[in-house]
C-alpha cells in the first residue's frame, strides 16, 4: 500500500502541473527505463494474484442449506423444475434470484445461456467462482436486484443497453423470489406479473403462502395490513388472466409451484 498506492498518488500530485514532456526528462533523470517499468508491472502484478477476497457471511450465503424446505420438499420442487425445462430447448433462460445457482444448473441442461441473477454479492460470487473452477460458460451469474435493474446507459442510452434489451429469455425461473419482490420490494403482485408477462417468456414461479415462515418474517417487520395482495388467490387469479397455466403442485406446506405460458 505505502509504495504502489501512497508514494504513486503523491508524485502524481507533485508532477500534476508538469507538462508530459517534462515529466519524461523527470523520469530519465531520475533512472526510470523501459525495464525498470516493466519489473515494477511484474512486481504489481504479482502481489495482485496473491491477493484472495473473502465474501463472508451474509443472511443468504448458506441459504441452500439451511432453508425451509426438508429433503423431500427440494427433491420435489428439483424434480418440478427439472420436467419443466426440459419440455423446451431454449436459447436464453433466467434463473430471477438465483442463489446458490441450483436450480440454474438445472436450467442449464436445456439451454443454451442461462443467467442467474441474484442481489446477495457474496452469494453470486460463490456462484461465479464455482463455476470459474469448473470452467463452465454456460451460466452467466450476474449482481442484480430485479426490483432495480440495470437501465440504459451511455450517450443517449445507447452504448450499455438494459437487461430487457440485451435479450428476453424463452423461460424464466422465479423460485422463491415473488415475496421478497412483493414484500420487501413493495412491487404489488400485478405488476410484477403484468412485467413478468412483457418479457413473452414461459415461467416456472413459486408462490409461499403468508403463513410460510420466510413470508411471515418479511412481513414482521411492517405494520399490519401491508401487502393485502399477497394472497394465493388474488396471485393464482392474476397469473391465469396473463399465462396459461400447465400443472401447479405443491412443494410443501406454504409453497406452489406454477409452470405456465404467456397467453396469446
Amino acid at each position: 500500500m505505502l509504495s504502489n498506492v501512497l508514494l504513486h498518488a503523491r508524485l502524481e500530485s507533485r508532477y500534476a502541473g508538469v507538462e508530459g514532456r517534462g515529466v519524461k526528462q523527470e523520469m530519465r533523470r531520475a533512472g526510470f527505463s523501459k525495464e525498470l517499468l516493466a519489473a515494477n508491472f511484474s512486481k504489481l502484478e504479482k502481489l495482485v494474484r496473491r491477493l484472495e477476497w473473502k465474501a463472508g457471511e451474509t443472511a443468504w450465503t448458506g441459504y441452500g442449506e439451511d432453508n425451509t424446505y426438508d429433503a423431500g420438499a427440494a427433491e420435489a420442487k428439483a424434480g418440478f423444475v427439472r420436467e419443466a425445462v426440459a419440455r423446451r430447448r431454449s436459447r436464453l433462460t433466467w434463473d430471477v434470484g438465483c442463489n446458490d445457482g441450483r436450480y440454474a444448473r438445472i436450467a442449464a441442461e436445456s439451454a443454451d445461456v442461462v443467467v442467474a441473477f441474484d442481489a446477495d454479492h457474496a452469494t453470486v460470487d460463490g456462484l461465479y467462482r464455482r463455476l470459474r473452477e469448473e470452467g463452465r460458460e454456460d451460466i452467466l451469474p450476474l449482481v442484480m436486484s430485479v426490483t432495480d435493474p440495470s437501465p440504459d446507459l451511455g450517450w443517449r442510452g445507447r452504448e450499455r443497453a438494459s437487461l430487457e434489451r440485451r435479450g428476453t429469455p424463452e423461460l424464466a425461473l422465479c423460485l422463491a423470489v415473488v415475496h421478497h419482490v412483493c414484500i420487501t420490494g413493495n412491487v404489488p403482485v400485478r405488476e410484477f406479473l403484468d412485467w413478468l408477462r412483457s418479457l413473452g417468456t414461459a415461467l416456472v414461479i413459486e408462490f409461499p403462502d403468508r403463513p410460510d415462515p420466510m413470508v411471515r418474517r418479511l412481513l414482521g417487520g411492517k405494520r399490519e395490513g401491508s401487502n393485502p395482495d399477497y394472497e394465493r388467490p388474488v396471485f393464482e387469479q392474476a397469473l391465469e388472466e396473463r399465462f396459461a397455466i400447465d400443472r401447479s403442485a405443491p412443494v410443501s406446506e406454504t409453497r406452489t409451484l406454477y409452470e405456465a405460458h404467456p397467453r396469446v
